[in-house]
């Protein structure tokens, strides 16, 4: 027979196991209480809206010049300044050739002994304006211009090659724009400056600019003769390419604007002829002044009269040729500010007021500075040394030189 609980106990139970289980659930309770209290002591990382923000352009950016940027695989050419078409105007020079390098220097423990030639003002009256006149067959004429300086007071002019010589013109710097028909130089009509204006040595540009036809007139001063051009007998082919001067000749004067009784006076500038060292050690890295008688043919702005303009330059280096030149003196490297005129070819290049080289190319842009120009230019040093030998006494030629012992 079972035995009943009483009611009483049943409840009794009852109380016990509730209070068991809330316990239970209690202890519980706290138990997540006290983890997650440990939870939220932990540091909590969160990714910034603006760091994404930003990594994204970041990315993005950096993903745009990714694209944009050049894969150079060849080296990039310089191309040469074009100007506006001109009767005449001073082609690029080709390049020396790679077996021309730079004049070493001397050691710098071994200063050479030089004696710079003291500074001298530049007489702007011994800078030239030429004009070339050829003829064909049928005896039409053409005329070419440029620019040269008197050398001596008996009426010798340097100027360039290319002004002169038409066929040599075209073989050397490969100018397919020279009609050779052509080719026959009749003579050179030369203008210069009446008044006695100079530049000083120390003086930097912007220079002032002299229209000629204002100051002395639209006529002619004198006509002129070839009288020298480069022996090429003992010249590479690179060197005759490079060696770009000539020699005029005064003949007489023009006796439309001179009584028959007068003698115009003529105002030469001394040339200076360092040794190759002294080249390098003296002269290298030096500003030098280029005077010479610009025009500009087409475009705005343009003019036909002989308007003389000086540019500031830099020599850059000295090269020397290939055979004749070996370790000689023969070209220089020069820097300047571009301009878009004609009639440049055959300037004088002045250092402290000497002539010590002749304009013959224009230039290519720079790959240091895009505004400034580089060319190459025949040195006075190759004039002298190639015209050595032909002239008796070179001072009959170059008055008042200075050259390097």
């Amino acid at each position: 027979m079972e035995e009943n609980i009483p009611n009483n106990q049943t409840r009794e139970i009852g109380k016990l196991l509730s209070m068991l289980v809330a316990i239970i659930v209690m202890g519980t309770i706290a138990g997540v209480m006290i983890f997650s209290n440990n939870r939220q002591k932990e540091p909590v990382v969160e990714t910034s809206p603006e760091i994404v923000e930003s990594y994204a352009l970041q990315e993005q950016v950096e993903g745009e010049q990714s694209a944009t940027l050049p894969q150079i695989t060849e080296p990039i050419v310089a191309e040469e300044q074009v100007e506006d078409e001109q009767p005449i105007a001073a082609p690029s020079a080709p390049a020396p050739p790679e077996i021309a390098t730079g004049i070493e220097e001397s050691p710098p423990q071994e200063p050479p002994k030089i004696s710079e030639p003291d500074p001298r003002a530049i007489d702007l009256r011994s800078v030239v304006g030429v004009q070339c006149n050829f003829e064909n067959a049928q005896k039409e004429k053409v005329a070419y211009r440029g620019s040269g300086v008197f050398v001596h007071p008996d009426g010798y002019i340097l100027t360039n090659r290319h002004v002169v010589d038409l066929a040599w013109a075209v073989w050397a710097y490969d100018d397919s724009s020279v009609d050779l028909s052509y080719d026959t130089l009749v003579d050179c009509e030369v203008r210069f400056l009446q008044d006695g204006l100079t530049i000083d040595p120390a003086d930097q540009a912007p220079y002032p600019f002299f229209d000629l036809n204002k100051i002395s007139g639209i006529q002619y001063d004198f006509k002129a003769r070839l009288a020298y051009l480069p022996d090429t007998g003992d010249l590479s082919e690179q060197e005759n390419m490079q060696l770009d001067y000539a020699v005029l000749k005064i003949t007489e004067k023009n006796s439309a604007k001179y009584f028959p009784s007068e003698t115009p006076t003529i105002h030469h500038s001394p040339i200076f002829v360092p040794t190759s060292q002294e080249w390098v050690d003296m002269i290298k890295g030096q500003r030098v002044q280029i005077p010479g008688y610009a025009y500009q043919a087409t475009g705005p702005g343009a003019f036909q009269e002989y308007r003389l303009f000086t540019i500031d330059a830099t020599i850059l280096n000295v090269y020397g040729g290939d055979k004749a030149f070996l370790n000689k003196a023969l070209i220089l490297e020069t820097e300047s500010q571009p301009d878009a005129f004609g009639g440049r070819s055959g300037s004088p290049i002045f250092y402290r007021g000497y002539v010590v080289g002749v304009i013959q190319s224009k230039g290519l842009p720079s790959e240091v500075a895009g505004s400034y120009l580089r060319a190459y230019q025949t040195s006075i040093s190759a004039v002298v040394d190639n015209l050595t030998g032909r002239v008796e006494n070179i001072t009959n030629l170059f008055s008042g030189a200075k050259i390097g012992e």
